[in-house]
């Protein structure tokens, strides 16, 4: 498995580094045809 990083270009305060994570919500398969990727959703 590569590892995963997560590059922000602004506010970090929530950001996470993905390969601390468990990422299998990022399979669809694991998911049951969900795909959870929140990579890019910007908290308010």
């Amino acid at each position: 498995m590569p590892d995963i990083a997560l590059i922000a270009h602004a506010d970090v305060t929530y950001a996470r580094i993905m390969a601390d994570c468990d990422a299998r919500f990022l399979s669809t398969e694991w998911a049951g045809g969900f795909v959870g990727c929140l990579i890019g959703v910007k908290r308010r």
